[in-house]
């Protein structure tokens, strides 16, 4: 239900604003997740988090008009992949965690510079589609169902046509809440993301 909700609410404020987008994009590539913990302080809890890549792809709609701002809206699916290394209370288990999840995000803050480079800002919420773990039991480890955070994007434009925008771009993400609990400790995420871009300019309707 809350999914429905949240598509219908993201589907409703483009659908009231896509005569004033410039442009749509779809992107996609490398995602690397990295989880952190807290708990430096507990000698009976100790934890190593390393990265595996995994992937991610979206769709995005710029320069939306949204009570004079442009806001840059974006739906997207990833599917990341880290190692846990946790010992806890003399207990040492050795994990693959494996996550994916469907994106929503929104960007309010967005800057171009030399007329080629854009900087977007904005949250990004993580809603929990499916997940995998091999080592471990798993009800072990307990996997949030959402999670919310800092979004940010820096993209280099490059066109093709008078239409069509070739568009390198790294993105970072960087989770408010715990993505894993249980046996591991509140463990919180950043992502980092290689991505390639292919922008189709819009012609604004009247």
């Amino acid at each position: 239900m809350k999914l429905k909700c949240i598509v219908a609410l993201l589907f409703g404020l483009i659908e009231c604003n896509f005569s004033q987008a410039q442009n749509i994009e779809v992107f996609g590539g490398v995602v690397m997740n990295q989880y952190y913990d807290n708990e430096d302080q507990n000698p009976r809890y100790s934890s190593d988090y390393s990265s595996r890549a995994g992937f991610n792809t979206e769709i995005a709609i710029d320069s939306l008009n949204w009570d004079s701002l442009h806001v840059r809206f974006s739906v997207g699916f990833e599917r990341y992949s880290s190692d846990l290394e946790i010992a806890n209370n003399g207990t040492y288990e050795k994990v693959i965690f494996n996550k994916s999840v469907l994106t929503f995000a929104v960007y309010p803050a967005n800057f171009k510079f030399f007329d080629m480079i854009d900087f977007n800002a904005g949250l990004k919420y993580s809603l929990h589609l499916s997940d995998s773990y091999t080592g471990i039991e798993k009800s072990e480890i307990k996997s949030t169902k959402m999670n919310l955070g800092i979004s940010a994007r820096l993209a280099f434009d490059f066109n093709i046509s008078n239409e069509l925008v070739f568009s390198p771009q790294l993105g970072y993400f960087f989770g408010f809440g715990s993505e894993l609990d249980g046996l591991v400790k509140e463990a919180r995420t950043n992502r980092y993301y290689i991505n390639i871009g292919l922008q189709k300019k819009l012609t604004k309707k009247k």
